[in-house]
């Protein structure tokens, strides 16, 4: 159930006016989706926004299945936001991506924060990070992956919309803030549909969850069947 037309604002981890309250750094960022070869399972794609000077990955995603451009926004907002180096959130003075149609309806929004952003094919930093660890890393979270919810799980009796949603070719994801609860995200192949920072235990994440993904499927008119 992808949603290719780019998604901003409320219902999405790509808001401007929260991204324009980090300060803005000299700086070059690189950032990019590749798809990786692996014999272990299917091939994948890549996603990693890495800072040009230090060479060290800001952000990282991983996917069975081709990017979006919400794929892309999301991956820079937490660059920004949720930056894997503690300590270094901000806005860079310029980002660097590969000169891809699909990236070009979130170049204006870019830019709106204040980021010259510089069209290429060369990516060197991006490529130096994929061989120093960044790919073995993907594969690693690959191989320990949890399977997929089924019918049958007592998983999808106790929280069936997660199940349809995860059938379907959705994903969840589940962190634990130190000292805040759990952060709990819904996404698709266009990227983020639910994601809430208020739960305080993890029954209350799922509960969040399932409420969270049976409003946006129904606000958009999505049968999970």
């Amino acid at each position: 159930m992808p949603r290719m037309k780019l998604t901003l604002g409320k219902g999405s981890t790509f808001i401007k006016s929260r991204l324009r309250c980090y300060p803005q750094q000299d700086g070059v960022w690189e950032a990019d989706y590749q798809p990786i070869p692996n014999k272990q399972r299917t091939d994948f794609w890549l996603g990693m926004v890495v800072n040009q000077e230090l060479g060290v990955e800001l952000a990282h995603d991983v996917l069975d299945a081709p990017p979006t451009v919400n794929h892309l926004a999301r991956l820079l907002a937490d660059a920004i936001q949720h930056p894997i180096i503690e300590g270094s959130r901000h806005r860079p003075r310029t980002l660097l991506l590969r000169n891809d149609p699909q990236w070009k309806e979130l170049l204006p929004h870019l830019r709106e924060l204040g980021i010259e952003i510089v069209m290429t094919d060369s990516l060197p930093a991006w490529k130096k990070a994929a061989r120093n660890g960044g790919i073995e890393h993907a594969r690693a979270q690959l191989s320990f992956a949890p399977p997929r919810v089924t019918e049958d799980t007592l998983l999808a009796h106790m929280f069936p919309t997660i199940g349809k949603w995860v059938r379907c070719g959705g994903w969840i994801e589940i962190g634990e803030q130190e000292g805040t609860g759990f952060m709990v995200r819904a996404l698709d192949e266009g990227g983020l549909a639910f994601e809430d920072a208020e739960p305080r235990t993890l029954d209350e994440a799922m509960a969040a969850l399932e409420a969270g993904i049976a409003k946006w499927t129904k606000d958009n008119a999505i049968d999970l069947g």
